[in-house]
Order: C-alpha cells, then structure tokens, then sequence
C-alpha cells in the first residue's frame, strides 16, 4: 500500500504529537537547549547549550514570544544561526522522559535522586524509576538495531506492545505536567 496511509503500520502513531516529538528528540540529538532559570524575570527568554553559550529562539518561531509558556524547559533544534545573536530555528519543546529514552549518555546518580545526560542535563529522577528507564533505553535500542540489520524485519507484537507502552509513558507525562515555564 501507499506509505503515506495512516493505515500503514509505520504510521500508527503519526497523528500522536507526543509520539512525533519523540522522535524528533532522537533524530535532533545532541542539538538539545535548557531554558535559563537564572534569567526568569527577564522579558526575552534565553536557552543554553551544553557549553553554556546562550542561545535564543528565533522571532519568527511559535515558540518565540513573551507570552509563551512551555509545558518542559527543554527544546531540540535543527540549527543554530548567529546574526546578533545565536538563534534557535525549527525548535520542538521534549520532555524529561523524551531526553531520558532518546538523548545522550544517561548517568544514574543513586544517592542524590539525579539523572544526568552527558553529564550537563541534571534531571530529579528516583533512583527506581531512572533504572527502568535505561532499561526501557536498553530494549528500544536493541529493537531498533534488530530493524535496522532486518529491514524486510515486520513489527512483531513485542514491538508493537513496547511502542504502546512507550505512547503511553509519555502520554501519562503529559498528563502529569502542570508546571508550565516561561
């Protein structure tokens, strides 16, 4: 059939936002930016990078703006243009869950209750829940590397359950974020 068709098992989660989000965070990663808190009272919000640099979002983006508020205060992006500033263009705001399953090196700090991501993005995560996580981590990648080495490989009903409980994760995420950032 069409590869388009939303009946297509390879589209069964496309009309799910959260789900096509998630994938932007595999694909755009490394290229991740934190909201600055320090710079909380100011009107212009300012990102930063791994490094520290700041970065903005640029004017014409939708998440751009004063009055935007943002359900994480992470973003991924294509690229990063400097004119008078560094500007962040084709931003996708993820999730801590997303940066958790789909970003860098996740390192498990037990005794303090902290995830960090190549050692900059500092997440309070407990110590159980980050452990299921790099599992789940662990699953999802041996999946993807079964399909990438099998193309002709059809989605089992394994893989077909952890895409659910995955979309489900991150829906019940959604569901939980009340806190908004500005």
């Amino acid at each position: 059939g069409n590869i388009d068709s939303p009946e297509n098992s390879y589209n069964a989660f496309s009309s799910n936002p959260t789900f096509v989000k998630n994938c932007l965070c595999s694909a755009l990663y490394p290229n991740v930016a934190m909201l600055d808190a320090s710079r909380e009272l100011s009107t212009t919000k300012c990102w930063n990078d791994e490094k520290g640099d700041q970065l903005f979002v640029h004017p014409s983006s939708v998440n751009h703006g004063e009055a935007v508020s943002y359900p994480h205060p992470f973003l991924v992006y294509l690229e990063k243009i400097k004119t008078s500033r560094v500007y962040l263009h084709d931003t996708t705001v993820v999730s801590p869950y997303s940066l958790m399953l789909f970003g860098g090196d996740m390192e498990i700090l037990y005794e303090r209750g902290i995830v960090e991501i190549d050692n900059w993005i500092k997440l309070r995560v407990p110590a159980q829940t980050a452990v299921l996580f790099k599992k789940m981590r662990q699953i999802i990648n041996g999946h993807l590397i079964s399909r990438l080495n099998s193309p002709e490989y059809k989605i089992s009903k394994s893989n077909a359950q952890l895409m659910n409980t995955v979309s489900r994760l991150f829906s019940d995420e959604e569901k939980l974020s009340t806190k908004r950032y500005k």
